[in-house]
């Protein structure tokens, strides 16, 4: 037992203890897009866009705001009209931004009801659907809403429709490949489809191997060989060392072993033991043959401890992780490198395809900070960060967010005065 723990120790260990890369950039920044999904945006949209028109921000995501009823639910209807984009508000929103302009993409927002089986998660957050323990009648209920969106998109005259926002957990269901060409396409011939992910698939794929080491190696020292398990505590671990201090798993086993299995097997490299044996990836497969653009959600709020937007771009780089800190003499340095990890992501889903990238400040901010200050450098630091890595940085605000607003009418006045100095 005592070899099987320093073995765990040691791939543990080497999941993060890689140096950071250096890439080459491409010298045109990506552009900006913002997301208009909130209340406050549907009431204000003719004030966002007259201010955000003539900006580096030339793409709108009109996000239909829709609300899953359980955990493994079977219906979705619209989220709280206190506060979410309601069916109505979407096909105005699109021909307004069209008119003006504006790239179109339509955002379909799936949450979790939160009162619904907290038990599954204690610290859930209802905005993370890729943690819902879907099953076949889940996937039926979506197809039916992206149907609807679908018509509304070639109707209004939307560039973009996204299938799947985050929802890696309905990705291993057999139908997309017959409902994608035979009704999708057929309701929007003009409409490009997009993937969405969840950021952490880039680390995943891009450490994969040393993470199925690690994986392994935890499974056998602390788990007993339960990989299930085992992937449910290190998501624990990791989060509560990172980004999610208060991140706890459920106390019952099972509830632990099923959010493990979720966890590590519904994301576009899972394989069946069959499919092992033949070399496949059918989602990774699906997703590169079926979509034409993909969009992930990069939120790095590590990047906040950097106090210049240089400093908070090579944070993008190169942050400090050491997964062991209560482990005597282990005081080496481990590097997390996003953007290699999201380069690398690229290349595996088809670099030639558009790009988008979400993101937006996401709390806990830092204290005694200017939110108006940290948004300029944070949008700033971003779009230097992943200059050659994506083509559209899109903005998830807080509703009629104007500290985003202001600093994309500072790049607008900058560029008019760079243009006029050449």
């Amino acid at each position: 037992m005592a070899t099987c723990r320093l073995l765990a120790l040691g791939a543990l260990i080497a999941v993060l203890a890689l140096p950071p890369a250096v890439g080459a950039q491409a010298a045109e920044p990506p552009r900006f897009g913002y997301c208009m999904w909130h209340r406050r945006d549907v009431e204000h949209a003719e004030e966002i866009l007259a201010a955000l028109k003539g900006t580096p921000c030339d793409t709108i995501f009109v996000c239909p705001m829709i609300q899953l009823d359980s955990w493994r639910g079977t219906k979705f209807s619209p989220s709280p009209r206190a506060w979410g984009a309601q069916p109505e508000d979407i096909e105005p929103l699109i021909r307004r931004a069209r008119e003006l302009g504006f790239t179109v993409a339509i955002q379909p927002n799936w949450t979790i009801d939160a009162s619904v089986e907290k038990e599954m998660l204690p610290t859930h957050n209802p905005w993370w659907p890729m943690f819902a323990h879907t099953t076949e009648e889940t996937w039926r209920a979506w197809t039916k809403v992206l149907e609807h969106y679908a018509v509304i998109a070639e109707r209004a005259g939307a560039e973009y429709l996204l299938l799947l926002h985050e929802t890696d957990c309905l990705l291993p269901y057999p139908g997309w490949a017959d409902f994608i060409p035979n009704t999708l396409r057929k309701r929007a011939p003009s409409v490009k489809l997009v993937y969405s992910q969840h950021g952490m698939q880039h680390l995943r794929l891009f450490y994969e191997p040393i993470l199925e080491l690690g994986l392994a190696g935890f499974a056998l020292a602390k788990t007993n060989g339960d990989r299930p398990l085992a992937a449910a505590k290190i998501f624990e671990m990791v989060g509560q060392r990172s980004c999610l201090p208060d991140l706890r798993l459920p106390a019952d086993p099972a509830r632990q072993r099923q959010l493990g299995y979720d966890l590590y097997m519904n994301w576009v490299k899972r394989q069946s033991p069959e499919d092992r044996q033949a070399g496949r990836y059918p989602c990774l497969d699906l997703v590169r043959t079926h979509f034409d653009a993909y969009k992930s959600s990069d939120y790095w709020p590590l990047v906040y401890r950097g106090k210049t937007h240089e400093t908070m771009a090579q944070l993008y780089r190169s942050v400090t992780f050491n997964p062991l800190p209560d482990v005597p003499q282990l005081d080496d340095v481990y590097y997390v490198d996003f953007v290699a990890a999201m380069q690398n992501t690229r290349k595996i889903f088809g670099a030639e395809k558009p790009w988008f990238t979400e993101t937006g400040l996401e709390p806990p901010l830092p204290k005694d900070e200017s939110r108006a200050a940290l948004c300029a450098r944070f949008v700033r630091a971003t779009r230097e960060a992943l200059t050659g890595a994506t083509d559209c940085i899109v903005w998830w605000g807080n509703g009629n967010d104007r500290d985003f607003i202001a600093v994309m009418q500072d790049l607008a006045q900058e560029r008019r005065k760079a243009e006029k100095t050449k």
